[in-house]
């Protein structure tokens, strides 16, 4: 490889890592509390709390172009109350 082929492999390895960065986020669900060991999953009605894209359900987002990367649930166990969990679904969303 001549040195243009070199600058020409350097100039669009560049441009790729680059090109169109983006914008995401961390939404939150209301908290839930549920006795220990049974978790209440999200409906199309749960609403998230999100920086940028406000409070909105899931298909609010797709409609003004944000896409849902993943979903997982938080939670934790309160020692002084024993047997209860609380959920916190929580949503990474990506606009393009």
């Amino acid at each position: 490889m001549n040195l243009n082929g070199i600058w020409l492999a350097g100039a669009l390895l560049a441009a790729s890592s680059t090109a169109w960065a983006g914008q995401g986020e961390v939404c939150l669900a209301e908290t839930q509390t549920t006795p220990a060991g049974v978790m209440k999953p999200f409906d199309d009605a749960t609403v998230f709390r999100c920086k940028a894209a406000g409070s909105v359900t899931v298909s609010q987002l797709y409609a003004t172009g944000w896409r849902v990367v993943s979903v997982f649930p938080q939670s934790s166990l309160d020692p002084t109350k024993p047997g209860v969990m609380t959920v916190l679904w929580t949503l990474v969303i990506e606009k393009a």
